[in-house]
């Protein structure tokens, strides 16, 4: 993989620097995946694709309350 500086709000780089270094390969897998996606989709495509996601963590519990919590955390 290849090295890429992305400027963040201080609260999200704050929260990164926070994650434990176990957490940390599996999450940048997925971000890959997810701007890899970003980047080579149409403007139409990628709202259903956040749509489906959207879906897929409700239907495995993840809904505003969970999410609310998260963004809560100190």
């Amino acid at each position: 993989m290849e090295r890429i500086v992305l400027k963040v709000k201080p609260e999200t780089a704050r929260r990164w620097r926070m994650k434990s270094r176990e957490a940390k390969p599996s999450d940048i897998e997925d971000l890959d995946r997810l701007l890899n996606f970003w980047l080579n989709a149409q403007e139409e495509e990628l709202w259903p694709f956040l749509e489906r996601v959207r879906r897929d963590a409700e239907s495995k519990g993840f809904n505003d309350d969970v999410l609310t919590n998260i963004l809560n955390e100190p």
